[in-house]
């Protein structure tokens, strides 16, 4: 009696359905393409910048020879991704002048390091003749009310 039933009833799709295929292939490009689109390479690591409500974007150093210097929370400075005793920080700032880097420093300085290390590393850049420097921040999104 079931295989009377079975006849008789719609019968089965044995065929892939061009729509779902179709939006799964998107969402597997979407996932795999998409990320690789996406520039993540910051010059320098990772920092923690203070955000601020009045900024100024600085595209400078979105350049490829930007002299762009970290300093972390616990003081430890980078020059690009090398870490750097701050006595060799001079002599790296003078190689990128070298090659012809803009005359102006970035510095991406942890909201949470302490002044002393900061103090630091400016002479350091002063110390190269070097007065235009620049603090990394990150603007705060106005709220509308």
């Amino acid at each position: 009696m079931n295989l009377r039933k079975r006849r008789n009833a719609t019968p089965l799709i044995c065929r892939i359905d061009a729509c779902g295929f179709a939006a799964v292939m998107v969402a597997l490009v979407a996932m795999f393409v998409a990320p690789a689109l996406i520039v993540t390479d910051w010059k320098g690591v990772s920092v923690k910048v203070p955000t601020v409500n009045h900024w100024v974007e600085m595209t400078g150093a979105n350049r490829e020879d930007a002299i762009i210097i970290s300093v972390l929370v616990d003081g430890a400075i980078y020059c690009d991704h090398d870490k750097l005793a701050p006595a060799e920080l001079p002599q790296r700032i003078r190689q990128h002048l070298k090659v012809g880097a803009e005359r102006k420093v970035y510095l991406r300085v942890d909201e949470r390091a302490k002044y002393g290390s900061v103090v630091e590393v400016l002479e350091m850049v002063r110390s190269v003749g070097l007065e235009n420097i620049a603090f990394e921040v990150r603007g705060q999104a106005s709220a509308t009310n």
